[in-house]
Parts: structure tokens; sequence; C-alpha cells
């Protein structure tokens, strides 16, 4: 936002972005972008460990498929043709571009930190248990629980039951089932490409 700031008309200081910061000011509340991005740390990583088991080739594979599925979902709602940061911010080209990067760049690093957790001498299997749930506390808010919360604990769950369920973990792990996981991920990410493009050609054509 500080680079699209400096890149933008002087007349954009003062204007209120669409989450609600000042443009152009550093105050107290700025600081809560910083707790959203811990929410969107934390969403990030529970969804790896949901997608991790149909994720297929090598570690630098699955960081660009996360990174190209988390850039156009996560940038088709970001990227708004009506709102403040696209309309009084420029150039409209940059502006786009960061709202891309930033979700594809912390989905590729979170693939092999993910996995350096995991792992046989990771932190998350020698760490103390407090530690390990720490992240868990911004669920504490009332609406960080139901929008993403919930959702994520159902996926949890899920796999918990079939982790505990031998018939469950048999069909699971069948080849249809996992490219039927596959599927469901590609078309999650196509998805999300189509509605990134529609608003990338809005803003050209309002532009």
């Amino acid at each position: 936002m500080r680079l699209l700031f400096l890149t933008s008309d002087e007349s954009v200081r003062g204007v209120v972005s669409d989450d609600g910061f000042v443009i152009g000011q550093f105050t107290a509340a700025t600081f809560n972008l910083l707790a959203l991005g811990a929410v969107f740390g934390v969403v990030g990583s529970f969804t790896y460990l949901a997608v991790r088991p149909c994720l297929i080739g090598p570690p630098w594979l699955r960081s660009l498929t996360c990174a190209v599925a988390a850039s156009v979902v996560l940038g088709s709602l970001l990227v708004a043709p009506d709102g403040v940061d696209f309309a009084e911010l420029s150039p409209v080209a940059l502006a786009v571009a960061l709202f891309v990067a930033i979700p594809a760049l912390f989905a590729a690093l979170t693939v092999p930190l993910m996995e350096h957790a995991l792992g046989p001498r990771g932190w998350a299997r020698s760490a103390p248990a407090p530690l390990v749930v720490a992240p868990l506390a911004v669920f504490l808010f009332p609406p960080v629980l139901v929008v993403v919360g919930l959702p994520i604990a159902l996926v949890l769950g899920a796999r918990r039951a079939v982790a505990r369920s031998r018939r469950l973990d048999a069909i699971a792990r069948q080849p249809s089932a996992m490219r039927l996981a596959r599927v469901a991920w590609a078309a999650i990410a196509t998805f999300g490409l189509v509605l990134l493009t529609e608003d990338v050609l809005a803003l050209r054509s309002s532009s």
C-alpha cells in the first residue's frame, strides 16, 4: 500500500481505503492490518494441511501450484473493480500485480516452512503443545471463528475421522478419490482465475 501511495497522485492522501485504513497515514489502526495478516497466515497454513494429501510432485512443484492457486483465488477476492484501492490508486496494473503477488508469495513460502515444521525434526513435533496451538488464539474472536474457524474445523475434523477409520482411510487412499480431490482443487483455482480475469477486464474497460 505504501508503494502504491508513492506512485499515486497526492489527492489520495487521507482517502479511506476499502479496508478502512486512511491512505498515507500510519496510525494505531494500521496494526489491525498486521492482525489480519496473522489471521490469513493461520488460515493459509491450515488450508495447506487440508490440501497437502492431494498435492503431487517435489516440494518446488507444490510451492508453484499452491502459489498459482492462492494468487488467482485470493486475487479474485482482493481485486475489486469498484473499490477505492483500484479507483484512486495508480497505476492500476501495479495495484493488481501487488494484490495478486502477495498471496502467491505467501503460499510459495508456506509450503517449505510447513514441510519443515511437520518433518521429523520440525518444531511442530518437538515444541510444547501451548506453543503449537498459540496461533489458534486468533479464532477466539467471534467473526473470525464463524467465517474462518468453523470451515477449517470441519476440514480438520473430516481428516481426523478418515485417519481414525480404516474403511474411510482406505477409500480416501484410492486413486479415484485422490483424482477427484485434485480435480476439485483445480476447479477452485480455475474458478478463481475466471473471476480474476473478469475483474481485470472490468478495470481495463473503466480506466
